[in-house]
């Protein structure tokens, strides 16, 4: 089962919209928009995306553009990941109990892509956030962006920049050179499988389908205490049992020290898919990044799950 869509749906989208205050703030965007690459475009490090990059950003080697004033545009690119694949459904109960509010969505074509766009801010917190996506059947370009509220001169900035981007399908990226996490599988039964849209698989002898009986591994955004580990966490086991239709009826969670690393574990047992299984969940994070790793294994392969939590005893953020 691809839980992990549901952690994709975390760290891609902005999960709430309040429809009273969109408008508030136009962005403007045309329905369609050609993709020209130029001169002055420069690539994303670890991306196959090019982008005209604002003056005053700096790139760094984390694909993230900053600037002084706070502002941060975050770019991710996801192959294998189908575009709006995994999208996160608010439902109508959902919105009276909103933490975010959206000014401004659109559905627009960016070269040959769909593309969406989303504008809104964090009600307690005086920032914005802009998201942006597109894509085809294959791939998901994202850019996560944050700024300081009702600043007009950089959000304005922000958007004429994402509004350059370009892609470039014909360059092969090493995926794995850009993992934020070291993991020791020499002892464990797992082993690596796959790598689907930058969610990183491992299965016995890397053998077999990712169905069940797996460990994933994804990066995250940054969580630098202890408090954002266990709201994360807490959060995706929400998404679990709400949007995946997972049924929890054990759950025990505990703070733990990988290393010298601290990191917030949740033990769970449950069905999923209609089938009894065995859930491993450990984040780990720091101020620039975190590692989400799940197990799902059949209940009844117990040494398969201890194998899964031992092999979460190696795992180091970089």
């Amino acid at each position: 089962m691809k839980i992990f869509l549901s952690l994709s749906a975390l760290v891609l989208t902005m999960n709430a919209c309040n429809m009273n205050d969109v408008g508030k703030r136009n962005l403007n965007i045309p329905d369609k928009i050609e993709m020209t690459k130029t001169s002055l475009h420069r690539q994303i490090p670890g991306t196959r995306l090019f982008m005209v990059v604002p003056s005053g950003y700096k790139i760094s080697k984390s694909r993230s553009l900053v600037k002084d004033n706070g502002t941060e545009i975050l770019i991710l690119d996801s192959p294998g990941r189908a575009f709006g694949e995994g999208e996160d459904k608010v439902s109508t109960s959902r919105l009276q109990n909103s933490k975010e509010i959206t000014f401004y969505e659109k559905d627009f074509i960016i070269g040959s892509y769909e593309a969406n766009i989303r504008y809104g801010k964090i009600k307690k917190e005086k920032r914005e956030k802009i998201v942006f996506k597109f894509g085809d059947a294959e791939f998901t370009g994202a850019a996560i962006c944050t700024l300081p509220d009702n600043n007009r001169e950089a959000r304005e900035e922000i958007i004429a920049a994402l509004l350059t981007i370009f892609f470039d399908k014909s360059i092969n990226i090493d995926y794995a050179a850009l993992n934020n996490y070291s993991l020791d599988t020499s002892k464990s039964v797992f082993k690596f499988n796959k790598n689907s849209s930058l969610i990183f698989y491992y299965t016995a002898d890397g053998k077999g389908d990712i169905d069940n009986n797996y460990v994933a591994i994804v990066r995250g955004p940054a969580l630098p205490n202890l408090d954002y580990m266990r709201g994360a966490s807490k959060e995706l086991v929400r998404r679990m049992k709400d949007e995946n239709g997972v049924t929890i009826d054990h759950i025990e969670e505990n703070v733990v020290n990988i290393k010298g690393q601290p990191a917030y574990e949740s033990i769970m047992r449950g069905i999923a898919n209609g089938t009894p299984d065995s859930m491993y969940l450990l984040l780990m994070g720091n101020e620039t990044s975190s590692i989400f790793f799940m197990g799902m294994i059949d209940e009844n392969k117990a040494l398969l799950f201890n194998e899964c939590k031992a092999l979460a005893q190696t795992i180091q953020l970089k």
